[in-house]
């Protein structure tokens, strides 16, 4: 006659708190995201200024030497995030 294997026992209390906590953290994550108001595309130098860490002079200088594009309204200059991006990732130096 056949031997029959041993049931593995499972803890259940244990699996269903991973699995409470899990989604706790996916929802907690997707919140984060609801409650986000929705990036601006095209930002003024004093907002890329705040945003990505460097100063106004440095983004208008870009903006002066013509290193970066830009959009002119009227007298009212803005930078597109894309650009901003690109430049950035364009200028980075691997080791």
């Amino acid at each position: 006659m056949a031997k029959l294997q041993p049931i593995q026992t499972v803890d259940i209390n244990g699996l269903f708190s991973i699995l409470t906590e899990e989604v706790r953290r996916a929802v907690k994550e997707e919140v984060k995201h609801i409650n986000t108001p929705p990036k601006k595309e095209l930002l003024k130098p004093s907002e890329a200024a705040k945003e990505y860490g460097m100063s106004e002079g440095y983004w208008r200088k870009l903006i002066f030497n013509q290193a970066i594009p830009f959009t002119k309204m009227g007298k009212a200059v803005r930078l597109r995030r894309s650009d901003i991006e690109s430049f950035i990732e364009n200028n980075k130096i691997e080791k």
